[in-house]
């Protein structure tokens, strides 16, 4: 039998029962030179022992867990493992995260997401209802430590409104005088592009986005 290193997105020995408990082979695993971060075999059940009932936080996913039906709960598998990967770029899933979508830096052209995952550079974000979801480059992405220093910054320097704004969308100008002000990208979503403006069937190829280090 041969047992690799596991990768960030892999299940691992050390969460088996056969790894301390209950053995598959001669002896349980963890005394045959298996190591808990290698990844699983095809004998691998999860250890029911790990399951912590004083732990507040960890019944109160058990119990959302037992509300899922099965299709459910193969979404959220696979988000869970998808998670991994995704706290490995630096982010989790639901953070907040700010977007410059078109034209100069004013307020009014930045939009609030959340992250729903990341893989290969790209920052998968869903709007406020989920009515949007979209891919945009990692550098594209603000962080929201970094969004305030940048709100402040244009505060600071009267840049609230894009005079050019409906060169891209319809609709009135987000009135942005602080961070918890910016609107949510489902919002210009459904504001629509300005007049003569195609909108493309991706809506993260819709504008320009300016990167940032």
């Amino acid at each position: 039998m041969e047992i690799k290193p596991a990768t960030k997105t892999q299940s691992i020995c050390g969460t088996c029962i056969h790894f301390n408990y209950i053995p598959q082979f001669k002896e349980v695993c963890s005394k045959l030179g298996i190591g808990e971060f290698h990844a699983i075999c095809d004998r691998y059940q999860f250890n029911f022992k790990l399951i912590d009932a004083k732990n507040k936080k960890q019944q109160r996913v058990l119990n959302r867990i037992a509300t899922l039906d099965n299709e459910q709960l193969r979404i959220v598998a696979d988000l869970l493992r998808a998670e991994k990967q995704t706290r490995s770029r630096g982010f989790s899933f639901g953070q907040p995260v700010y977007i410059h979508l078109f034209g100069d830096k004013y307020l009014s052209n930045f939009a609030k997401g959340w992250v729903i995952m990341v893989a290969k550079g790209n920052v998968y974000i869903q709007g406020h209802n989920s009515s949007f979801s979209g891919v945009f480059k990692r550098k594209s992405i603000i962080k929201e430590a970094q969004f305030v220093k940048i709100c402040k910054t244009l505060a600071e320097a009267n840049k609230l409104k894009d005079p050019n704004y409906n060169k891209y969308m319809k609709g009135p100008v987000p009135s942005v005088k602080r961070v918890e002000d910016v609107p949510t990208i489902d919002k210009f979503v459904e504001g629509g592009p300005a007049k003569g403006k195609k909108r493309p069937e991706s809506f993260s190829t819709s504008f320009t986005l300016e990167e940032y280090p």
